[in-house]
C-alpha cells in the first residue's frame, strides 16, 4: 500500500532552474509511479502575514493558507522537506513559515521531534552552484530511488 507523502519545497525562489525544484520533481514523479499519493507545498508560492506580536501567535487564527499547510501536514504519513542552506541557515521565508526553526538541528529537534514526527533523516547536498552535472544527476537519481521507496 502506498504512503501519503507531502513534499515541502522550501526554496523561496520560484524560478524553475533552482535545483531544489528539480529534486522535488524527481522524488514526486518516482513516488507517484510507485503508487504513493503525493501532495506538495511550494513555499515560494505562499503569501502569508508575518507574526508581529506574541498575541497573534497565542490567540490568533491561522490564515487560510497556513491552515491548508497544517491540514496537508496532518494528512501525510511521510514528509520530505527540501530547502537550500544559505550561509549555513535556511532562507528567511522558510524560517518564518515553519515556526522559526533557525537551523536543521533546531528544525529536527525542537519542531519535528517535539511534534512527534520521526524518524528524521537528512541528506546535505553541497556546492550545487559550482558542481558539475554528473553530481546533480547522481542526486536526482538518489531522489528518484527514495521517491519510489516512499522514504
Amino acid at each position: 500500500m502506498g504512503r501519503r507523502i507531502l513534499i515541502i519545497d522550501g526554496h523561496p525562489d520560484a524560478r524553475a532552474e533552482r535545483f531544489i525544484h528539480a529534486l522535488a520533481q524527481a522524488y514526486g514523479e518516482s513516488a507517484e509511479q510507485a503508487g504513493h499519493e503525493i501532495r506538495q507545498i511550494l513555499i515560494s508560492e505562499l503569501n502569508f502575514p508575518l507574526l508581529r506580536r506574541s498575541e497573534d501567535f497565542e490567540n490568533g487564527i491561522p490564515p487560510p493558507v497556513i491552515r491548508r499547510c497544517q491540514e496537508a501536514i496532518a494528512w501525510a504519513d511521510h514528509l520530505l522537506i527540501l530547502l537550500p542552506l544559505w550561509l549555513g541557515s535556511m532562507p528567511a521565508l522558510f524560517y518564518r513559515w515553519y515556526f522559526r526553526a533557525h537551523s536543521l538541528k533546531s528544525l529536527a529537534r525542537n519542531i519535528l521531534g517535539f511534534c512527534g514526527i520521526g524518524p528524521i533523516r537528512q541528506s546535505l547536498i553541497g556546492m550545487i552552484a559550482t558542481g558539475d552535472s554528473t553530481a546533480r544527476q547522481q542526486w536526482l537519481g538518489k531522489m528518484r530511488t527514495l521517491g519510489s521507496k516512499g522514504q
